[in-house]
C-alpha cells in the first residue's frame, strides 16, 4: 500500500510539473521547514515563485500537523502587520493580505469616480470581482470595506485567497466563518455596555475629530499583555472606507505596568515610560502593537492614555506639524524605538485639549 501511495504521489507530481503556470526548483523540504505548494483545481503542484507567476494559487505546505501548530503559535505572538508581512515573505498571498490589496483597489475607485452613479457603477463591480474571497460587513451598511471571513481567526493570515493550505500533503479549507470581526464592530459594540469615567470610554472608544474622519482605539490583554489597535475610517461618497492617510500619536500613563519595545533584534527590551508614540509610516491600514506587561498579576492595569492623529495636532502657519523640544532623557517609540541622550528631543506639539482620552482598566489573564 505504501508503495501505491508513493507511485500514485509520483505521477501527480509529474503531471504537475508539466503545467506552464509552477514548476519547482526549489530544494526537498525538510520535515521543520514550512513549504510553498500550488493547488490547482484540488491537485498539488509543486511551485515555481520566479519570473512573472501569479501568487493567486500558492499555498503554505505544512509538513505535519506539529509544524503548522507551531507556526500557530509563531502568529500569534505577533501584530496584525506582522503576521501578514510573515506570510508574504514566504511567498502566499493570504486572505488577511488580500483584504488590504481590495482597500488599495478600493481607494483608487473611489478617487477615480467623478461622480456618485460612477462610484456606484464601478463599486458593484469590485464586489464582484472579491465575491467568494472576501465579504462586506453586515453589521454596517455604510462600510464600503470588504473583509477577510472571520479576520481574527490565525487562520486568515495563513490561508491563501481560496482558504486553503496544505497539512502533510493534504489540502486543507480553513474552518471561517460569513463574519466580519473588525475593530470597528468590536468597538461599536460595547460603546453602549462600556464604563466610563465620567465622558471618557474605558478600554475602547471612537471619536470624529472632524466631519468626514473617525479613529477607533481598542484594547485588550493577551496572555499578561496589553495589545491596542489604531484605525481610521473615511467619508467616501456615500459611506465610510479605510482611511490610509492618517498619522498616529500616543501618551501613555500606567501603572501596575511594564513598558516594553522590541530591540535590534526582535528582542523585548524593558524601558521607562515613553515620552510619546510616534507612527507615521507603514500604518496605511492602522496599527496593532503590545504596549508592555501587567507588573503585578495580582493588581490590574490602570491608567490613561492620550491619542492624537496628524488631523488634531498642531500645525504651523504652513499646515506643518508644529513642534516642541522637551529637556531631559526620554524614550520615543513607535516607527522607530530610541532613547535621547542629547540632554532634549524635539517631539510634535500634542495639546491635551484636543486629545482623545481613553481610561485603561485590565486585569491579567
Amino acid at each position: 500500500m505504501k508503495k501505491i501511495s508513493i507511485i500514485i504521489s509520483a505521477i501527480i507530481m509529474m503531471a504537475c510539473s508539466n503545467q506552464d503556470d509552477y514548476t519547482h526548483e526549489n530544494p526537498a523540504q525538510s520535515e521543520d521547514e514550512i513549504g510553498v505548494v500550488s493547488i490547482n483545481n484540488g491537485v498539488i503542484c509543486e511551485a515555481k515563485t520566479r519570473g512573472n507567476v501569479s501568487r493567486d494559487n500558492l499555498a503554505l505546505s505544512f509538513p505535519s500537523v506539529q509544524a503548522y501548530t507551531e507556526f500557530q503559535q509563531k502568529l500569534a505572538a505577533m501584530t496584525d502587520a506582522q503576521r501578514i508581512e510573515c506570510v508574504k515573505k514566504l511567498g502566499v498571498t493570504s486572505l488577511k493580505e488580500l483584504e488590504i490589496i481590495a482597500d488599495q483597489e478600493l481607494e483608487e475607485i473611489g478617487n477615480a469616480a467623478q461622480s456618485e452613479d460612477e462610484f456606484r457603477k464601478n463599486y458593484e463591480l469590485y464586489k464582484k470581482k472579491y465575491e467568494g474571497l472576501l465579504i462586506p460587513n453586515d453589521q454596517d451598511e455604510t462600510d464600503l470595506n470588504l473583509y477577510a471571513p472571520d479576520g481574527e481567526k490565525l487562520d486568515t493570515f495563513i490561508a491563501n485567497s481560496d482558504q486553503l493550505y496544505v497539512i502533510n500533503n493534504q489540502i486543507v479549507k480553513a474552518d471561517l466563518e460569513d463574519k466580519v470581526d473588525c475593530v470597528m464592530n468590536r468597538v461599536n459594540a460595547s460603546a453602549a455596555a462600556a464604563t466610563k469615567s465620567g465622558d471618557i470610554p474605558v478600554n475602547n472608544g471612537c471619536w470624529s475629530p472632524y466631519s468626514g474622519k473617525k479613529t477607533y482605539f481598542e484594547s485588550k490583554m493577551v496572555y499578561n499583555y496589553l495589545r491596542y489597535q489604531l484605525y481610521s475610517k473615511k467619508k467616501m461618497w456615500y459611506g465610510w472606507k479605510n482611511d490610509p492617510a492618517r498619522q498616529y500619536y500616543m501618551k501613555s500613563d500606567l501603572s501596575n505596568f511594564t513598558y516594553i519595545t522590541k530591540g535590534a533584534y526582535g528582542q523585548e527590551i524593558t524601558i521607562p515610560r515613553p515620552l510619546i508614540y510616534i507612527y507615521e509610516n507603514g500604518v496605511e491600514s492602522g496599527l496593532e502593537r503590545d504596549m508592555g506587561k501587567v507588573y503585578n498579576k495580582s493588581n490590574p492595569i490602570s491608567g490613561r492614555i492620550r491619542i492624537w492623529t496628524d488631523i488634531t495636532v498642531e500645525h504651523d502657519a504652513n499646515g506643518n506639524v508644529a513642534t516642541e523640544t522637551i529637556y531631559g532623557s526620554w524614550w520615543i517609540c513607535g516607527d522607530n524605538n530610541y532613547s535621547s541622550t542629547a540632554g532634549q528631543v524635539t517631539i510634535p506639539k500634542c495639546l491635551d485639549s484636543k486629545a482623545y482620552k481613553v481610561d485603561i482598566l485590565w486585569t491579567a489573564i
